[in-house]
């Protein structure tokens, strides 16, 4: 009766510690985006759209839930979106100014 009792209160130790184990949490991650415009609101060329940037964020999210990894990233573009017009900041984050790598990433349509 003993080990019986022990092994009962093994099995609901380690269903219990299962339940808490961190794989089960899913961490939301909540994104700001700023998307960059010209002063006079025009885009210059390889800046991204809300379109793209929605599409990014979802592809990034598929691969996380197929890795398991428990995290979701979070974005709505009502809330979580500003917009600048500011032609010196703009021209600065343009591709021109980036890595290969990154231009190849942003210009991507």
């Amino acid at each position: 009766m003993k080990h019986l009792l022990a092994a009962m209160f093994f099995v609901l130790l380690v269903a219990a510690a299962k339940a808490d184990a961190p794989d089960s949490l899913m961490i939301h991650v909540r994104m700001e985006a700023v998307l960059l415009s010209d002063d006079d609101g025009s885009n210059p060329k390889g800046v991204l759209s809300v379109a793209q940037l929605e599409q990014w964020i979802d592809n990034a999210n598929e691969s996380l839930r197929v890795s398991h990894a428990n995290i979701v990233i979070d974005f709505d573009s009502k809330k979580d979106l500003a917009r600048v017009r500011n032609s010196t900041i703009a021209k600065e984050a343009s591709p021109s100014k980036m890595s290969p790598g990154s231009k190849r990433l942003v210009t991507r349509r």
